[in-house]
């Protein structure tokens, strides 16, 4: 399910001429960058209204603005006490983990360098999707905890929480055609399995060695 299968429809259409000033209560919470860069509404909407569809629109519009305003770095929305705080969680997590963050994040600066693309085309991009089995906001609120949220705008997060994991893989071909090249990455034998169905290459995550090789990968421009 993509954010705006949330958001999308007449519902989304609609909410443009709702007015929530008198249908919606506000729970106030202050949150804003310290720097200024960066603006989003996050007075949270909270409502007993009886139309539930203009309520999770409007819920799930508010998560996208403050995910935008703090995903490049949530550090500056925190005190020096809670700057101190998520620093030391994500290296306490990184180090568990084996340095698996520290990889990862070097995976996704490689790709969203144009120079390390293996194709001859100036029109050729690329864009990493994430797609998790989890809902949206869990999702999102991991992101921003392990440093990864600047790699992932809302626009190119897919969850099948409440779908089958190929009502995902169907969007995402719908969205980009059958002439973009898709490579999976994974670690699981569904994963693996739904790559084969869609022929798609697939390259197992499954421990250090296979990041250091993906590392490796984009850097010698085999991918």
């Amino acid at each position: 399910m993509h954010i705006d299968d949330l958001m999308g429809g007449e519902v989304g259409r609609s909410l443009s001429h709702h007015s929530v000033v008198n249908s919606y209560g506000w729970l106030s919470f202050d949150v804003r960058p310290k720097d200024g860069g960066g603006s989003a509404n996050t007075d949270f909407p909270y409502t007993s209204t009886s139309d539930p569809l203009h309520k999770q629109t409007l819920r799930h519009n508010h998560l996208r603005q403050v995910y935008e305003c703090f995903r490049y770095d949530i550090t500056n929305s925190l005190d020096q006490s809670g700057l101190d705080l998520c620093l030391r969680l994500r290296g306490e997590l990184d180090r568990l983990v084996g340095g698996w963050l520290t990889g990862l994040t070097r995976v996704f600066s490689l790709l969203h360098r144009s120079d390390y693309l293996n194709t001859s085309s100036v029109e050729a991009s690329l864009q990493c999707l994430l797609i998790s089995s989890e809902n949206l906001t869990l999702t999102l609120a991991k992101l921003l905890i392990y440093g990864l949220a600047s790699h992932f705008p809302t626009g190119s997060i897919y969850t099948f929480a409440k779908k089958d994991r190929s009502a995902c893989f169907e969007q995402i071909t719908s969205r980009f055609g059958e002439r973009a090249v898709y490579i999976l990455i994974g670690n699981t034998p569904e994963e693996k399995d739904s790559a084969a169905q869609l022929k798609w290459p697939f390259w197992c995550l499954a421990g250090h060695s296979d990041l250091h090789n993906l590392v490796f990968s984009i850097e010698m421009g085999f991918l």
